[in-house]
């Protein structure tokens, strides 16, 4: 990403957002949960000489992997139980000069929260999704399904074409998961192009 790479001295670097929902915000379900959406931005340093003489921006927090990390403002959103996530709806976008959003809705309500799309400048090269139900941060990275449990994944994407989308087996890249095992990804183009793919276990 050389726009986001130059402005953080990096002569090359990777740039990584997510657009999350967590049902607890400090991870510490002991003291109750604290539902919330937002932005969390990572720009991870090719070089490692590169890294420790530039550091991280202020305001940004420094992570293993030559990393620097910052989360946009949060907004409070309603709990979700596991039972009630067919009714949910998450949608991450990045406009260039612009604005990155991410949404959600649940029960006929919509809550979103934006940062400076010149953040990483994720809208110069965004090619990559990954979505699914993972664990709440490195506390609890694994959330676990009851046995028997069904839960269909659908990704749409809005690129400004109608192609179809390309599905990536054992690509994803987030450190939390799951206890489902993916089934077969389904792809489809048109006026609302996107995939699908179910998980079990």
């Amino acid at each position: 990403n050389p726009a986001a790479c130059a402005k953080f001295g990096f002569s090359s670097c990777k740039t990584w957002q997510q657009y999350l929902y967590s049902s607890d915000a400090d991870e510490d379900s002991s003291n109750g949960f604290d539902p919330v959406i937002f932005i969390e931005s990572w720009v991870f340093a090719d070089s490692t000489s590169e890294y420790e003489a530039a550091g991280c921006p202020s305001g940004w927090d420094a992570y293993e992997g030559n990393a620097c990390l910052i989360n946009s403002e949060s907004v409070r959103v309603p709990l979700v139980p596991v039972s009630g996530i067919a009714g949910v709806k998450l949608t991450g976008s990045a406009t260039s000069g612009g604005v990155d959003t991410v949404s959600f809705s649940v029960n006929g309500r919509a809550y979103s929260v934006s940062q400076r799309a010149s953040t990483v400048d994720i809208n110069k090269i965004w090619r990559l999704t990954e979505f699914n139900i993972f664990g709440n941060g490195a506390r609890t990275q694994t959330v676990s399904f009851n046995r028997g449990s069904h839960v269909t994944v659908n990704v749409a994407v809005n690129d400004g074409t109608t192609n179809a989308p390309t599905c990536l087996g054992n690509a994803g890249k987030t450190f939390e998961q799951n206890n489902l095992t993916r089934g077969s990804c389904t792809t489809f183009g048109g006026a609302s192009p996107g995939i699908s793919f179910p998980q079990s276990n």
